[in-house]
């Protein structure tokens, strides 16, 4: 996993407030099934790590449903 999530952190939200990196499955709005793990929370989106390494930011407005596997 990444050391620090990429992108502008100025704004994001604490993350050891959230408990994060933390496991999590997004359901985007077109279906789309994204399993991998939290590494950032800014206002308008999030920061996913996949299990190929890759950081994907997620608007916010294109998530239907999220959840915490652990949960």
């Amino acid at each position: 996993m990444s050391e620090q999530p990429i992108g502008n952190m100025e704004n994001a939200h604490d993350p050891k407030k959230l408990g994060l990196p933390k496991p999590v499955i997004v359901t985007l709005l077109d279906g789309e099934v994204l399993e991998g793990t939290l590494i950032a929370v800014h206002p308008k989106r999030m920061d996913v790590e996949l299990s190929d390494k890759r950081v994907i930011s997620v608007f916010k407005h294109a998530i239907k449903y999220f959840e915490h596997p652990e949960a």
